[in-house]
């Protein structure tokens, strides 16, 4: 650990390490600060002295590591410091728990911290002690090359499940999509002249009935798009007294 925080992070990116370089240098760093602060003679021997911790503290030390976050606290809790009810948290092992153990969590929109710490509680109620061995197991099912080691009643309801979860989520798709579609089709725009909405059939002129003719026109307009289910909401009047840029509400989305 020494080693590492003594080193430049040019010197681990030269080593292969990339982005990673400066996360392990700085998380290097913060353990051997963490031994010096705690009285252990080296990083390693304050990592080693975890492994004796209550889980939560455990976390909390690693969390203060740099490029660290829950799920691989609980990764190196589980396997590398015998912290044996640490449940490492992902999209698989939430839908196990929405599928097996608690159908409400489907209704989270995404893994938040609280709803980490409530799918990791779920295991641990129900496995005790052990529950961060159970997960694995439980994850290793899910991977389609141990399938055939699993009943085959296992096996159809795993899939039964997958299938009704695609179900759901193709629903919400069509359903997401309607939204916006009726959304989009509330309002549409009309941006080429429509004329004037006031004519008089018996002006004398030519240039007056050319007017009428557009006020015509402008009422077929909007004749053609009230039969549609739109009527005029709102519209700009250019300096000849034409209805231009048009707004129309789709009445029938409201």
């Amino acid at each position: 650990v020494e080693v590492l925080a003594a080193a430049s992070e040019s010197e681990l990116r030269e080593l292969g390490l990339g982005y990673r370089a400066k996360f392990v240098r700085n998380a290097a760093v913060k353990l051997v600060a963490a031994a010096e602060r705690e009285g252990f003679e080296s990083g390693a021997a304050y990592l080693l002295s975890l492994r004796s911790r209550p889980r939560p503290e455990v976390i909390s030390a690693l969390l203060a590591l740099d490029g660290v976050g829950p799920k691989v606290a609980d990764c190196v809790a589980l396997f590398s410091l015998d912290q044996v009810d640490a449940i490492p948290v992902d999209t698989h092992v939430w839908r196990i728990a929405c599928r097996d153990y608690d159908t409400s969590l489907s209704a989270c929109r995404s893994l938040t911290p609280a709803v980490y710490e409530r799918v990791g509680d779920l295991f641990r109620r129900r496995f005790g002690d052990h529950a961060g061995w159970a997960h694995q197991l439980l994850f290793a099912a899910e991977l389609q090359q141990f399938r055939p080691l699993l009943p085959p009643s296992l096996v159809a309801e795993m899939e039964a499940a997958r299938a009704e979860e695609k179900e759901a989520k193709a629903r919400a798709k069509a359903e997401k999509a309607e939204k916006a579609k009726k959304a989009a089709t509330r309002y549409t725009y009309q941006h080429r002249l429509v004329g004037p909405l006031s004519a008089s059939e018996t002006d004398g002129d030519e240039d007056r009935r050319a007017r009428y003719a557009k006020f015509e026109q402008s009422m077929q307009q909007l004749n053609d798009s009230a039969q549609a289910g739109y009527r005029l909401v709102s519209a700009a009047v250019d300096g000849e007294g034409n209805y231009v840029d048009c707004m129309m509400e789709k009445v029938a989305a409201r």
